[in-house]
């Protein structure tokens, strides 16, 4: 499902959040954003720190662009409208229990369109980084589809509205979009993908290293 195939409420959505989303982050949560290079052009992997439920939507916004995020199944059953909102915005119901065979071929496929997939490589959310060690899925995913892999740091969302506590609370956001980890650049490595994800974690750990 390219972009211009999502659900019709989910593309008039994004339009809408985009600037919308801008304007409460800065107004609300003192939004700062830093791109350390230019967006690269779609398709490509998106790898985010997750501490909140508030990291999908904030990136987006700050990509501006649809992202379509692998949402493990628990998420699904848990409310019709959690569900009814997940569907809208394109995620793809991935299982924690057994290899997610048709959430990869689906987000292959919408690369292989020209579309951007997300995904945290922590495999849930955290109080704070370096709680879980990073899974490998979104490098073999990248890798596999011979598209770059964004890192994108994220702080401030688990105190705006944390794990826990599913109140919105004042909090200062921040964002850091890092220069495009291209899998090409390991291919000699003996484990390319395990390169690939080291890589993302360097990065990471010099942005969220000490907060």
């Amino acid at each position: 499902m390219p972009d211009h195939q999502m659900p019709l409420a989910g593309r008039l959505a994004w339009r809408t959040v985009w600037p919308l989303g801008i304007l409460l982050g800065k107004a609300v949560w003192g939004l700062r954003i830093h791109w350390e290079a230019p967006r690269p052009a779609a398709p490509y992997v998106v790898a985010a720190n997750h501490l909140s439920h508030l990291d999908p939507p904030l990136i987006g916004v700050v990509l501006k662009r649809p992202v379509r995020y692998l949402a493990v199944d628990e998420l699904y059953g848990v409310s019709r409208l959690l569900d009814a909102t997940i569907g809208m915005f394109g995620a793809i119901p991935m299982p924690r229990g057994r290899v997610p065979l048709g959430a990869l071929r689906t987000a292959l496929a919408h690369l292989a369109a020209g579309g951007v997939v997300g995904m945290f490589p922590e495999g849930r959310r955290v109080e704070r980084w370096g709680e879980e060690p990073p899974r490998r899925g979104a490098a073999w995913l990248a890798t596999r589809a011979g598209v770059p892999l964004l890192p994108v740091a994220v702080s401030g969302t688990g105190q705006a509205f944390g794990i826990d506590d599913l109140r919105f609370h004042r909090a200062r956001l921040r964002v850091v979009v890092g220069r495009a980890i291209h899998p090409r650049w390991f291919t000699t490595e003996s484990d390319p993908v395990g390169a690939v994800t080291r890589a993302w974690r360097g990065w990471m750990d010099e942005q969220l290293g000490g907060d």
